[in-house]
């Protein structure tokens, strides 16, 4: 895998989406909230791996009826958030929101609007620093299993036409030769 994800405190690297998988399966049995980050940088590509582990862990909440509760830094992206799970798992159950544009919205108002509403998973589209912050300082307090922090860079889903993939498609193909 390019790129790395990390569970609590321990990195999965060069692991496939599918043995990612298994490793968050088997840590969602504890009772402290696991974050799960996954790690990209500003200008990197992302990996196709880290796209298909979270749409693994999406497929996996929806199929055993777990609740996620989204957080972003922008109303932009929470939108984008939104759009991919209506599309790609209709039916998700989206029990709330929340981005950090919205002006006036404490640590303490996004921890209370989290447990008030009894989700499984948080879904953070936030900057790296800011997610840390609010997990090492609210962890114990969290009433959810998993944060997956997924950053601000990592794209959803890939674009299936346009200039962009067709330009992928070029460097990738033709040019390896």
């Amino acid at each position: 895998m390019n790129g790395k994800i990390q569970i609590s405190d321990g990195n999965i690297e060069n692991y496939t989406a599918k043995e990612a998988m298994k490793q968050v399966v088997d840590t969602m049995n504890s009772k402290a909230v696991q974050a799960i980050k996954v790690i990209t940088s500003e200008g990197e590509e992302n990996s196709e791996e880290q796209r298909l582990f979270v749409k693994m862990f999406v497929r996996f909440l929806h199929k055993n009826q777990g609740s996620v509760f989204l957080l972003a830094e922008s109303e932009k992206r929470l939108s984008e958030l939104q759009e991919y799970l209506e599309n790609e798992h209709c039916g998700i159950q989206v029990v709330g929101t929340i981005a950090l544009e919205e002006g006036g919205v404490s640590n303490d108002m996004i921890l209370n609007h989290i447990n008030g509403v009894e989700t499984d998973c948080i879904i953070a589209a936030l900057p790296k620093e800011i997610q840390e912050e609010f997990v090492a300082s609210y962890r114990t307090a969290l009433d959810a299993k998993i944060w997956l922090g997924i950053g601000t860079h990592l794209k959803m889903k890939q674009e299936k036409w346009g200039i962009e993939a067709i330009k992928q498609f070029f460097v990738r193909h033709l040019l390896k030769k």
